[in-house]
């Protein structure tokens, strides 16, 4: 019987073809190198981390499950990060991103086995494609290995236990099913505790959240920000905000990040001015 990780992961090595051949998907591919979208401003708020880490000299970023054409390399240069590698299981969107001149570098990853030495990047940068992964925990104690300063995630956020949630099923609402994708893989979500234990496990010094809220709209991929889905696309999440606000409920997603050395001033009050918490985390007194 052929093991289900493996199995995963040859599904997720033919999922890209169809953007390289649909026309319907050709369209929507090329979209996302106009960033000037509604649809891009969505992704735009996830890479500005680069802006408050990035900019130092020889430094070098690693992007793991950048199978889109390497557009988290690309936007991570576009804030600030100097030299990003992107990676990938399959690399037919990497490889054309390359031959059209958007790429310099790439390289074909399996996220559960890097084949990089111990702290080869300053930083790993994984967005959107951590819950893809049939055995995400491999894969972050992976990434945790090749950097040297820190790890980011990107991911959805696990809102089981929101107040919102909470209350919904006192009043009689059936909690909603776990979720699992085409490819046959559950869709993993994450949770500032359950990266703290991770953190705290390593003796890591500190750890860094934020939040995001986000709402798709059909048509953003070509519509102007200041357009009716862009500006329906903006209410959708300024109600999300409200409520995270008021305290009932978790935001969509959550960006986290590991580190291995701590913030300086500088760089914590950059993260600090773009919404992240920094976490100090105490020292095992065993160690």
């Amino acid at each position: 019987m052929t093991d289900f990780s493996e199995a995963s992961y040859c599904r997720h090595a033919q999922s890209y073809a169809d953007d390289l051949v649909n026309p319907e998907r050709k369209k929507i591919a090329a979209s996302w190198f106009d960033f000037s979208t509604a649809n891009s401003w969505r992704s735009e708020r996830l890479y500005k981390v680069a802006a408050s880490l990035g900019g130092v000299t020889g430094e070098k970023w690693l992007t793991v499950g950048d199978g889109r054409f390497g557009l988290d390399a690309i936007r991570l240069k576009a804030h600030g990060a100097c030299e990003v590698l992107a990676t990938d299981l399959d690399e037919s969107l990497l490889r054309k991103a390359q031959q059209d001149g958007h790429l310099e570098h790439y390289q074909v990853e399996n996220a559960e086995q890097l084949s990089f030495a111990a702290s080869s990047f300053d930083y790993v940068v994984c967005k959107e494609s951590y819950h893809h992964f049939p055995r995400p925990a491999i894969a972050l104690y992976e990434m945790l290995r090749v950097a040297k300063r820190g790890v980011i995630l990107a991911e959805p956020n696990d809102r089981e236990r929101s107040p919102l949630r909470l209350l919904m099923r006192l009043l009689g609402s059936k909690a909603p099913a776990e979720t699992y994708e085409d490819s046959g893989n559950y869709v993993y979500s994450i949770s500032e505790r359950e990266m703290t234990k991770v953190a705290l496990g390593l003796n890591l010094p500190q750890v860094a959240f934020k939040g995001l809220n986000d709402a798709y709209v059909p048509g953003l991929e070509f519509a102007p920000l200041d357009s009716p889905a862009g500006r329906a696309m903006r209410r959708k999440i300024a109600i999300r905000d409200t409520l995270c606000a008021w305290g009932l409920d978790h935001s969509m997603l959550l960006m986290a990040c590991l580190l291995h050395i701590p913030l300086g001033d500088e760089q914590r009050k950059k993260m600090k001015n773009d919404g992240w918490r920094v976490v100090d985390l105490p020292r095992n007194p065993y160690i």
